[in-house]
């Protein structure tokens, strides 16, 4: 995709998506606004319990079940 179209897509301009290719800084909102477009969400967890999470999502796209002992699918804060 043209970073062009990317933008389109995002309304947001070229010149912000291509600061935010090349690592420069932008703001938060158009960060989000950027992640909406491509329909893409940040997840923000504690950094001890990302190594988990990332095991457990590869073990999902592996067809394998989530471990019941660490997942809770009520919904519910346990």
């Amino acid at each position: 995709m043209r970073i062009d179209d990317a933008a389109a897509l995002c309304f947001v301009s070229s010149d912000l998506l291509s600061r935010l290719e090349n690592g420069r800084p932008i703001t938060m909102d158009k960060l989000l606004k950027v992640l909406d477009g491509l329909g893409l969400r940040m997840l923000v967890v504690p950094a001890g319990d990302a190594v988990l999470l990332k095991s457990e999502l590869e073990g999902i796209r592996a067809g394998h079940k989530p471990s019941s002992d660490r997942c809770n699918t009520s919904g519910n804060d346990e």
